[in-house]
């Protein structure tokens, strides 16, 4: 292991990388096949509620509920401290790795896992979870300048104007289409048409969502956002979309680990998976046909992209 010295530390900084991106988009797969790599270690959702806001003085009237205290209007989250929380997060978690070879992900008996949730359904006729967040075992060899990749879908992206300012970060989209059908399935909140943490850190989602009874309405409203986020905030090469991970077996990560084009692994795209009813999917494509946002466009979606779903 090498000792971190400034010599390195521009070098270590660098390879701090954020991942985001669309729930059910190929984010935990992406962190699972960079964590493979090398030299390079991927967390899924490390952090917590708490992790990300810090503590906040209670007569603070410039902290992370002031505005709701003093005024009684909704919160609005310090998107800059939060920030400084995250890098706070990466320092402490390479000291961590480094000295006692552990780290906190969700995973799935040890080990960052795409399929974390199983095709199997439970009692509530959404997928069973197969993830705990917990501590992992980190046991490959590391120099002290490692690729920490750490991934957050809603919560990265709620402050993304803010992080990409201090950290480099990737987003991870997948044909809406197929995004729409995954979140009828799942037991976390985008099946309710929620993202807990965007809400959290952008009111005005909050607001928007509160105002849309459709459940249907208001996924598609989410869609629209996160996309929106990343084609505003981030430039094309650190989009990267599901269906060309897939299709390169992973190589085209490459963007963000080198490594990753000598390495490939054999991928199977779940754009059509079994677990999406096919009378579901015509329906979802049929409104999102019909739908605007900043899906469709260049390097992105077309339309043909969801009608070819639809007609298989």
């Amino acid at each position: 292991m090498d000792i971190l010295t400034s010599a390195n530390l521009t070098r270590v900084l660098a390879r701090n990388i954020c991942l985001t991106g669309l729930p059910r988009a190929g984010t935990t797969l992406t962190c699972e096949l960079l964590g493979g790599l090398p030299n390079c270690v991927g967390l899924d959702e490390p952090l917590d509620r708490k992790g990300f806001i810090g503590e906040q003085p209670s007569t603070s009237r410039s902290g992370w509920l002031s505005r709701k205290r003093v005024t009684g209007q909704p919160a609005e989250p310090d998107h800059r401290r939060i920030v400084a929380n995250i890098e706070q997060f990466f320092a402490d978690t390479r000291r961590s790795i480094l000295e006692q070879r552990v780290a906190i992900s969700k995973h799935v008996d040890g080990r960052v896992f795409a399929s974390k949730i199983a095709d199997a359904t439970g009692p509530e006729g959404t997928r069973i979870r197969l993830a705990r967040r917990g501590e992992i075992s980190i046991t490959k060899p590391l120099t002290s300048d490692f690729t920490l990749v750490v991934k957050h879908n809603s919560a990265f992206a709620g402050v993304l104007d803010e992080l990409a300012k201090a950290l480099p970060v990737f987003a991870i989209v997948r044909n809406p289409l197929s995004v729409l059908a995954s979140w009828q399935t799942v037991p976390i909140p985008v099946h309710r048409g929620h993202a807990s943490l965007a809400e959290a850190f952008d009111p005005g989602l909050a607001a928007e969502l509160s105002r849309m009874p459709d459940t249907l309405d208001r996924q598609l409203h989410l869609v629209g956002w996160f996309f929106e986020r990343f084609v505003r905030v981030l430039p094309p090469q650190s989009i990267l979309r599901y269906e060309d991970i897939v299709g390169s077996d992973g190589q085209m990560l490459e963007v963000i680990q080198p490594s990753a084009a000598g390495r490939s692994v054999p991928l199977a795209s779940r754009n059509q998976a079994k677990v999406y009813h096919e009378g579901t999917m015509r329906k979802l494509g049929e409104r999102l046909l019909a739908a605007q946002g900043a899906y469709w466009g260049p390097g992105l979606y077309s339309r043909d992209d969801v009608a070819e779903l639809l007609s298989v």
